[in-house]
């Protein structure tokens, strides 16, 4: 059945004309615009207040069209409208929509192209639209001049269009011409002839050809009449005045008008129509901003007292995510704002209601080839997620796949629009009109929903394009219903996701993520994703799980209007595809392949599409409904499928883990004794002396084993990212997870505790102080990044993300006297990381961010001092404490002094060790995959600098680990590292550079590398001659490493 506007919404008060031009509409107040004298300005600068009144608009209409006129030789009623063909390539100005009216006096048409056009696209558009003139702006005119060019334009017939010299920083350049000198140029010519059309021209005449900007293909130029600019200009006044109503002030008989925001790329129809025609003709004012900045937009709000806030949802999701900068304005004068273009999901505008409980949070839904808007949310009718009530003169029907019309609430199909504002169609192309306006309706493109709100009216909710729908195992997963829930976990700036092939579920979301200011630097890229995969599970059914992964980008590649050009995210997962292979060969373990593990088979689930999950809000995504994203894909199924055997020199395995592995302990002293902790939630103790594989009758070896579970930690509600035995006999363990618990197995607790305070020293922030009945004190610091005990155990060193160091007298009977200043030589921008102390105690490294690495001298502690110490052990840094205790032989000097200021890598430092004695080598292992070791006996210097110590066919892979072989004879030179490319390598750290290989004297492999959702998280390696690894593919290797 079709849909229609709900009873509330007034009918149009007259058809649509389709007689007149644009510019007639707009301007002549016999067709219902707001009275001129009455009206606000139209458009005014907002970066200097420059501004024009309606009757100079309409004034300046005139003489700039009696100016091209002129200047090129045209007239309103000569030649066919292709012939006058105006292409405008610029930021938003004043002008920019007086030049289009102008265009329209002469019975011309105006093609807005897309600012952020790169020099091809606009020679694309050029060309395609017959342009036979181009205005353009100082930021753009270079690239304006060439495409020109070569479209065989000439120089004299590029114009520009004034900007703001705050904004150019320069004066308009010398012999060319700009919109005021034709509009000087026009006032001394004669008035033009009217223009002469009979009915029914204005619906067939085009007035703009506007480009989509689709995510697959060429742009496709759609031809919009006259009559279709004024028919949703009047359907959005007629809609909103009910509402407008009830804001005119006791008394007043004037409609009510007001300021809103200019921001959005006029070249785009969101902009063109709604804002600049729409509220023009209700009387409003536009403050035009040429380019988005944060700070520029949050001050003309506030300069400006701007009431509504036409925006799209990346800003609006900056704004979530910066409300300490928000507070910094005054954003009082807001009661609106309006969003459209791309998805805003419930979740986002519920965090900006939190923010402003004040404002109306109205979403709307529209394309290009409806000429804008369709449905919206009315200011006393807003429903989170819906895309609102339809427009007044539109109808709608919901089709399903088999074509069958909908007749029921919440039953999903494709969206079908008729209404005087459906465009002409699509310039040059017959397949894409065919396939996209049928039966006097508009194929969309987007899967729908109609449901009854609150309120009792019908609500549109848009699902997705249907060509986005990821299909799991027949389920249809919305991309915009995952990325709305993306973006309420905190470590999430901006996502996108896609589809991704997958072997038994056909398809399976990924999502490309912008990972929030507020993640730590030290926190694995693996701990976040998987922290983020959880929850996603944790709130929606299992086949909307992103089981294809998390991988993180610097920006989400967004059209300027905000839509999420997901083609290009396609794309590059496809390469990346080809180039490494579209599959993993994993066959059962076996003796000749132990490393290769058959994935578990997928619970089946019911292939139904539960209705409640359906329902994220999202607007037309790309503006090519009917065109298929996929031309060409057809070459992805001839995509070449490589079979990759991995190679495996373990001896052993245990693969108990569902998921990441990140963590890795060891008994102290029984070494075939192991603890892993992972991103499943539990940890496991496993025995990893190697079994003997028994061979068959046949006598060929049989499939080899995993390892078995001698006890499973549970208890964690979140993945754990650290394990350890006690000292000296292993006799507990003790997990910590991302659920901020602390768990000890076979640990003695205390009673009970008796107190907990914060401490009130403004300079230790976040720092609370406990007590227990057993006469225990503990002090907790939330910022700690890493932590480290002096190898006699008598002090604890850590560090913090805001640089801080401290080392304390764990056992002294007070650890907080002694302050001394701030050293600015110890300060690292970025925060600390890791951190290591020297094999004989006398000094501490650590390592932070682009490489930076300090180094501390220590107190020693004689065993007198220690065990009655009554202040802090020596610190340093940014919060340093100081002890006046006597210390060993030589160490008072440098306690706490800064005895190296050193460059390890160019990111950050993941990674210290240091070697054992006699040697004196302090090792660096960096994100950017290198490894440097210094010569502590000598001022620190370099021995040895290994670019690209772990790399794989792509990039330089982290260096995750590092650790010397822990013996004081032979072989405490060899250095062993871990990277998240998958490999383990033993390197020979005795002499310089030149050392053959680097002094590389061994890898072992068989995790998969980073590239796959592999790597290595950690080790473990006893005295040396067996190494235990943790995957972040689930799985722990045992590789027999001789010394």
């Amino acid at each position: 059945m079709p849909f229609y506007p709900p009873p509330w919404v007034p009918k149009l008060p007259f058809d649509p004309p389709d007689s007149i031009s644009i510019g007639d509409f707009m301007l002549d107040e016999q067709y219902g615009r707001h009275p001129l004298g009455y009206s606000r300005d139209p458009f005014v600068c907002g970066l200097t207040g420059k501004s024009y009144s309606s009757l100079e608009v309409k004034e300046r209409v005139d003489y700039l069209a009696r100016g091209l006129a002129k200047e090129l030789g045209w007239q309103p009623n000569a030649g066919s409208e292709w012939d006058k063909v105006v292409a405008v390539f610029s930021v938003n100005t004043l002008d920019t929509l007086p030049l289009a009216w102008a265009t329209h006096r002469l019975g011309g048409i105006s093609s807005p192209a897309n600012a952020a056009y790169e020099l091809s696209e606009l020679e694309y558009q050029l060309k395609s639209s017959g342009a036979k003139v181009l205005f353009t702006c100082i930021p753009l005119l270079k690239t304006a001049q060439e495409a020109a060019r070569k479209c065989g334009i000439p120089s004299n017939r590029v114009y520009l269009l004034d900007l703001p010299k705050e904004f150019t920083g320069q004066d308009n350049p010398s012999g060319m011409k700009t919109v005021d000198d034709l509009i000087h140029e026009g006032a001394k010519q004669g008035r033009l002839e009217p223009l002469n059309w009979e009915q029914g021209h204005g619906a067939k005449r085009t007035a703009f050809l506007c480009y989509s900007s689709g995510t697959s293909g060429l742009p496709k130029g759609v031809m919009i009449s006259h009559r279709n600019v004024i028919a949703n200009t009047l359907q959005t006044k007629v809609f909103e005045q009910p509402n407008r109503d009830k804001k005119i002030p006791p008394g007043t008989q004037s409609d009510y008008t007001e300021t809103v925001l200019g921001l959005l790329p006029m070249s785009h129809i969101y902009s063109l129509v709604a804002i600049c025609h729409g509220s023009v003709y209700r009387g409003d004012s536009i403050v035009v901003m040429p380019k988005f900045e944060f700070a520029s937009f949050l001050k003309a709000i506030q300069n400006f007292n701007i009431n509504t806030l036409f925006l799209v949802p990346p800003i609006i999701i900056l704004m979530t995510k910066n409300e300490n900068v928000l507070g910094k304005y005054n954003l009082s004068s807001v009661s609106n704002i309006f969003t459209g273009a791309a998805p805003l999901g419930k979740e986002t505008a519920e965090d900006l209601q939190r923010i402003f409980p004040s404002w109306g949070i109205r979403q709307g839904y529209g394309l290009t080839e409806t000429c804008t808007v369709v449905s919206s949310t009315s200011s006393d009718d807003i429903w989170f997620g819906s895309s609102g009530s339809i427009y007044p003169g539109i109808e709608c029907k919901i089709v399903t796949p088999e074509g069958e019309e909908v007749t029921e609430y919440d039953q999903p199909g494709e969206l079908l629009v008729k209404s005087p504002a459906v465009v002409l169609g699509y310039l040059n192309n017959d397949k894409a009109n065919a396939e996209t306006f049928q039966d006097g309706y508009m194929r969309t493109g987007d899967e729908a929903v109609v449901r009854k709100a609150p309120s009792g009216n019908e609500h549109i909710f848009i699902v997705d394009r249907i060509k986005e729908l990821i299909k799991v195992k027949g389920h249809q997963v919305a991309p915009a219903e995952l990325e709305a829930h993306l973006l309420t976990h905190a470590a999430v700036s901006d996502c996108a996701v896609i589809q991704v092939p997958d072997e038994k579920a056909g398809e399976v979301p990924k999502a490309f993520v912008v990972k929030s200011p507020s993640v730590s630097h030290e926190q694995h890229d693996r701990v976040t994703a998987r922290q983020i995969q959880k929850h996603v599970e944790e709130y929606k059914a299992r086949y909307k799980w992103i089981t294809g992964g998390v991988e993180f980008i610097a920006v989400i590649p967004k059209s300027p209007s905000g839509k999420i050009l997901r083609r290009f995210l396609r794309d590059k997962e496809k390469e990346k595809r080809r180039t490494a292979g579209a599959k993993f060969h994993l066959p059962a373990m076996s003796a000749h392949q132990p490393h290769q593990q058959a994935d578990p088979e997928d619970d089946d689930e019911d292939a139904m599409l539960d209705p409640e999950d359906v329902g994220e809000e999202i607007a037309d995504d790309e503006d090519e409904p009917m065109d298929s994203d996929d031309e060409g894909d057809d070459q992805g199924t001839r995509d070449i499928q490589m079979e990759i055997d991995l190679q495996n020199d373990s001896t052993a395995h245990f693969d108990a883990h569902t998921d990441s592995i990140f963590c890795i302990a060891q008994h102290p002293v029984n070494h075939h004794i192991v603890a892993t902790g992972g991103g499943d939630d539990v940890g496991y103790v496993f025995d990893a002396s190697p079994a003997r594989v028994v061979p068959n009758a046949s006598g060929q070896p049989q499939e080899r084993e995993g390892l078995k579970s001698l006890f499973k930690l549970e208890g964690h509600t979140d993945s754990i990212n650290a394990i350890a035995f006690t000292s000296p006999k292993g006799q507990y363990i003790a997990t910590a997870g991302l659920d901020g618990k602390l768990r000890v197995w076979q640990a003695q607790e205390v009673e009970e505790i008796n107190w907990l305070v914060t401490c009130p020293h403004p300079d230790h922030p976040n720092v609370v102080a406990l007590g227990a009945s057993d006469g225990s004190v503990w002090v907790e610091l939330t910022t700690c990044t890493a932590g480290t005990w002096s190898p006699d155990g008598s002090l604890l060193a850590t560090v913090s993300e805001d640089s801080a160091m401290y080392v304390w007298d764990v056992f002294g009977d007070a650890a907080s006297q002694g302050v001394v200043e701030p050293d600015e030589r110890f300060k690292v921008e970025g925060g600390l990381f890791t951190i290591a102390i020297a094999s004989n105690g006398a000094f501490v490294a650590v390592g932070g961010s682009e490489g930076q690495l300090r180094i501390v001298g220590l107190p020693r502690l004689n065993a007198a001092s220690s065990s009655s110490s009554s202040s802090a052990a020596a610190t340093a840094g940014a919060r340093g404490k100081s002890s006046n205790k006597q210390a060993g032989s030589g160490s008072t000097s440098q306690a706490g002094q800064i005895l190296a200021a050193l460059q390890a890598g160019q990111d950050n430092i993941e990674t210290l060790a240091f070697s054992p004695s006699p040697i004196t080598l302090l090792a660096a292992g960096n994100v950017d995959g290198s490894i440097t070791l210094f010569d502590t006996a000598h001022r620190f210097a370099i021995r040895r600098r290994i670019e690209e110590a772990h790399v794989d066919d792509d990039a330089p892979q982290a260096v995750v680990k590092l650790e010397f072989v822990n013996k004081s004879g032979p072989g405490g030179w060899l250095l062993r590292s871990v990277g998240y490319d998958g490999v383990l390598k033993s390197w020979d750290t005795r002499g310089g550079t030149a050392a053959a290989g680097k002094g590389l004297v061994g890898e072992w492999k068989g995790h998969r590398g980073g590239g796959e959702g592999g790597g290595i998280m950690g080790f473990v390696q006893g005295g040396g001659e067996r190494v235990i690894t943790a995957g972040d593919d689930g799985v722990a290797l045992v590789f027999e490493t001789p010394l």
